[in-house]
């Protein structure tokens, strides 16, 4: 009976957990202190009495203090000013130097993902991924979960192991 006992709850744990790129343990909503939807935290970090949003893209470019990654904020219509749904980090190739700029040299989301880390290491934060394909030698894995307002995903892109960029946030209806 101890054996079955035993069994039975092994069986539930591990069911738990391999579901788990399906539950919203792998949700991150911020990067350096700047929170998806939420205008406030935006204008804590750069200032306050200003509309952020490029108005021409509807996408705000911020650099690190060394310039080397891009965190690229998504608006989406409909949205209020500062008021953004998507985050992308990567490294900053094309030497791109906007005004936005933040004291630190490199982007680290609430969860502590940052670029650099090895795919062992961001499947420990986040678990295992609902998705996987390769291509042209990039690894992306994919996360995804929905409800009745939204659907939140998440992409991590991987060469030779190591996180190369990252994208999350609200999907566009």
């Amino acid at each position: 009976m101890r054996i079955l006992i035993t069994i039975l709850t092994f069986t539930i744990i591990c069911s738990q957990s391999s579901g788990q790129s399906n539950q919203a343990g792998f949700i991150d909503s911020s990067v350096n202190k700047i929170k998806l939807r939420t205008p406030e935290s935006v204008e804590n970090v750069f200032g306050r009495g200003k509309n952020y949003v490029d108005q021409a893209d509807d996408e705000t470019d911020v650099i690190t203090s060394d310039g080397k990654q891009l965190l690229t904020m998504v608006f989406h219509p409909g949205g209020t000013s500062n008021d953004f749904y998507e985050f992308r980090v990567a490294y900053n190739t094309k030497d791109i130097r906007p005004e936005l700029r933040i004291s630190s040299n490199q982007f680290v989301t609430g969860k502590n993902i940052s670029l650099g880390l090895t795919k062992r290491q961001v499947k420990k934060i986040l678990g295992r991924p609902a998705r996987i394909k390769t291509e042209n030698g990039v690894t992306i894995w994919t996360f995804e979960t929905s409800n009745k307002d939204n659907r939140y995903f998440g992409r991590y892109d991987f060469i030779d192991g190591k996180l190369i960029q990252f994208w999350f946030g609200e999907e566009y209806p």
